[in-house]
């Protein structure tokens, strides 16, 4: 749920930066997207860190931010380029309703480790020290 609100708040965030016209109207747009970031990654890092068996853990909250991190890195290229195409504003108004369209179809999928055993690590798995 704090996903959902979190992400809902930075559509809310998008839609100002593309209305925005004074330097006021910017920094609450900004303020909205910074807690919304803030919530939104804060809740997904500690959901991969509670679903994450213990003897795994470090190696997949590595990739858990490789991946989050490289997302951003090849989202801002591309909302670059359609920022480019098609001009900021509308560029900033899709990406809201992307931002919105994407809520009901990630409920689906939640972090969990309780669907398979994963407290036992594999045979010849190293030992946390």
């Amino acid at each position: 749920m704090l996903v959902a609100v979190g992400t809902s708040g930075l559509a809310i965030a998008l839609v100002l930066f593309g209305l925005a016209r004074d330097l006021l109207f910017v920094g609450a747009a900004a303020l909205i997207a910074g807690a919304a970031w803030a919530v939104v990654l804060s809740v997904l890092y500690v959901s991969a860190q509670l679903a994450l068996p213990e003897w795994v853990r470090g190696r997949g909250l590595s990739i858990f931010l490789t991946v989050i991190f490289g997302s951003i890195t090849l989202g801002s290229a591309l909302w670059g380029f359609i920022a480019a195409k098609a001009g900021l504003e509308a560029a900033l108004f899709a990406a809201a309703a992307g931002a919105l369209l994407a809520i009901p179809l990630s409920w689906r999928w939640k972090l969990r480790s309780e669907e398979i055993d994963v407290s036992v690590p594999p045979i010849g798995a190293q030992p946390v020290a």
